[in-house]
């Protein structure tokens, strides 16, 4: 099957007709694997430092708080372990290796797909967090307008970063910024 799935999602794609010539990714590590001049976009410090967002890897000292903490890479689980710090004694005592720091992002948590030809997007569907606990997600509201400002902020970042990637990406926002990148489309 040209869609590469996670089995546990079979379900989802079992009747899609995908033409052969087409290979769709839906997990990170085969989108990585497949997209290598792209791949830098699962460096998510990179990411924050695109959009000039005060950040560094955890080591640095943070300039204010809170801020929360993230892995760098993490193609199973982008957000595993991601956490508030409120504090800097918190900061020292939560140090992980591999793990940056960033702005808290306060705003719409939402997660986009978009169909690119070239560096130009062609398509979007948003999908929109709804929030629970500690920076994490209750539910997904799916297929949710979205607004100008959001597509422009990542039709901006494409033409800028992936001029020349043609695919499928997932854009994950908290407000207008950009806080996750993915070279897949998301089962959601």
């Amino acid at each position: 099957m040209p869609i590469l799935h996670d089995p546990l999602s079979w379900r989802l794609f079992k009747s899609t007709q995908c033409p052969p010539c087409c290979t769709i990714p839906t997990l990170d590590a085969d989108a990585y694997e497949m997209y290598p001049k792209s791949r830098w976009v699962y460096n998510k410090l990179t990411i924050a430092e695109l959009q000039n967002l005060k950040c560094g890897p955890h080591g640095t000292e943070p300039p204010f708080f809170p801020i929360f903490s993230k892995p760098i890479y993490n193609l199973g689980g982008m957000g595993a372990d991601a956490r508030v710090i409120i504090s800097r004694d918190h900061y020292l005592r939560s140090f992980t290796a591999g793990h940056m720091l960033s702005k808290f992002l306060v705003g719409e948590h939402h997660s986009t797909d978009t169909a690119i030809v070239v560096g130009e997007p062609v398509w979007f569907s948003h999908t929109k967090g709804i929030a629970g606990p500690e920076q994490t997600w209750d539910y997904w509201e799916v297929n949710m307008p979205g607004d100008d400002r959001l597509r422009t902020s990542l039709t901006d970042f494409v033409k800028e970063h992936l001029s020349g990637y043609s695919g499928m990406a997932n854009i994950e926002t908290i407000g207008d910024k950009i806080i996750e990148v993915h070279l897949r489309f998301s089962e959601q």
